[in-house]
């Protein structure tokens, strides 16, 4: 695997201007380029790394920018980096500072905290979007940066869990892959990231490459115009992947999607939507949001008036559409509609626990046995975003023991209890590994009159 966030170099200049004398002199540069632009530490103090000045205009000083952050004498042009432990109970992070003449360059540095009985917590506040993969070994992280010519772009990240280890990819330019989302993370190590310029997916592999899924084939009703799918989710194997296919005509746009072992095929759609319209007036169709491990349950939502949430099940080999419930009482005024008993679907791409017997939808949880449900809500305060194949549910609010209706405790009470003391605050948990070792969330952070959202993870070493 390409280490390409540990073979970059960055490059910092400053002008040089010379002194008019009859005649203008070229402008020179002063450059330090170093062969790391960011490392990270382990949380216990014991790891030291280095840093390589491949060239300058003269001496180099280097300068920490926390004390908790230390640095060597640079011998042979190599700098060490170490770090006091961090006891902190999260990551934390600084920068150090390489000066030589008029010449500054910037290495930032990520201490995580230190173990506690071999857990981990981080947040991704560097990054605007963040997924994590079904099994917990990858994280897939986004952050921008303008390409060196001005252009907008995209610098990719993974995370191995099992080895603590962030690394950076090349930049992608906007005009390549418009990134304004991760979708999912496979656990072979592929980003499925939305491209906004066309409604469909990127996929970035662990190397950097950027691929796009395989187009449906066209026919005489449908001409998909080089469009691809829009990949929400995959299979714990990998040879499954779910989304829709976006069509930008007249009639349904949005169109249910399964590709399995990369060859796509469209998923069969209800025979109307939830309100009952039929599909030449609900111009918007049906998205597929996720699926649970083994494919064995699908899942998505009716995108029109109603929202309605429905699913595929490996049961009947996919055959047919059901309605987690079906409408019986159903209010259209003409201008709104309101489903007074039915269940609507959520939207989130993480709401199926990994085992496919709980899914997340609007009011709480419904309960899959042999691939099928009957519907029954199983109620839950706060918006539902996920669960466990143990019957433990998430929502912004908390999180539940969804059987008994009862509350566990806050997310930070839960995550405390949970994952060794970890102090954590200000946000929900959106998924769980089967296996537990790994958690998922985000956090809010509100300033200046905004509100953004950060990633967050937690995992436990692998024993």
């Amino acid at each position: 695997m390409k280490k390409f966030l540990l073979q970059s170099i960055l490059f910092v200049s400053a002008a040089v201007v010379g002194l008019l004398t009859g005649c203008t002199e070229p402008e020179s540069q002063e450059t330090i380029s170093v062969s790391d632009s960011q490392v990270t530490l382990l949380g216990d103090g014991s790891e030291t790394q280095t840093v390589t000045i491949l060239s300058a205009p003269g001496e180099v000083a280097a300068e920490a920018g926390a004390s908790w952050l230390r640095v060597s004498d640079i011998v042979d042009n190599v700098l060490s980096i170490s770090a006091d432990p961090n006891d902190s109970g999260s990551e934390r992070s600084s920068f150090i500072e390489l000066t030589s003449g008029k010449a500054v360059v910037s290495i930032k540095v990520r201490q995580l905290a230190a173990e506690g009985n071999g857990v981990h917590f981080r947040y991704l506040n560097d990054y605007r979007f963040s997924a994590m993969s079904p099994n917990g070994r990858w994280i897939g992280a986004i952050r921008e940066e303008h390409t060196d010519d001005g252009e907008q772009g995209f610098i990719p990240a993974f995370i191995d869990t099992e080895t603590n280890e962030l690394f950076e990819l090349p930049i992608i330019r906007q005009s390549a892959c418009n990134i304004q989302g991760i979708n999912c993370v496979s656990n072979d190590g592929k980003m499925f990231v939305f491209n906004a310029g066309v409604t469909s997916s990127g996929i970035i592999d662990l190397e950097g490459n950027l691929t796009f899924p395989q187009s449906l084939t066209n026919t005489e009703d449908i001409n998909w115009d080089g469009r691809v799918p829009d990949i929400n989710a995959t299979s714990e194997d990998g040879s499954i992947w779910v989304g829709y296919q976006f069509r930008n005509v007249l009639g349904y746009i949005y169109h249910p999607v399964i590709v399995e072992n990369g060859v796509p095929r469209l998923l069969p759609m209800p025979e109307t939507d939830y309100a009952g319209n039929s599909w030449a007036e609900n111009v918007n169709g049906i998205i597929v949001h996720g699926c649970s491990a083994d494919a064995s349950i699908i899942y998505g939502m009716d995108m029109g008036y109603a929202n309605g949430a429905v699913y595929w099940t490996k049961a009947d080999n996919y055959a047919e559409a059901h309605w987690v419930k079906e409408a019986d009482d159903i209010q259209d005024d003409g201008e709104n509609v309101n489903i007074v008993n039915g269940v609507l679907g959520n939207g989130f791409t993480t709401a199926i626990s990994p085992n496919g017997e709980w899914l997340a939808v609007d009011g709480g949880f419904v309960k899959f046995v042999d691939g099928y449900t009957d519907g029954t809500i199983y109620p839950a305060s706060g918006l539902s975003m996920g669960a466990t194949n143990d019957g433990i549910g998430f929502t912004q609010s908390g999180v539940v023991d969804i059987v008994n209706n009862a509350s566990l405790g806050s997310t930070a009470e839960w995550v405390s209890a949970q994952y060794d003391g970890i102090s954590y605050s200000g946000g929900w948990i959106e998924f769980q590994s089967a296996d537990g070792r790994c958690l998922k969330g985000t956090r809010e952070e509100t300033g200046n009159a905004s509100t953004v959202h950060y990633g967050w993870y937690i995992f436990r070493d692998v024993q």
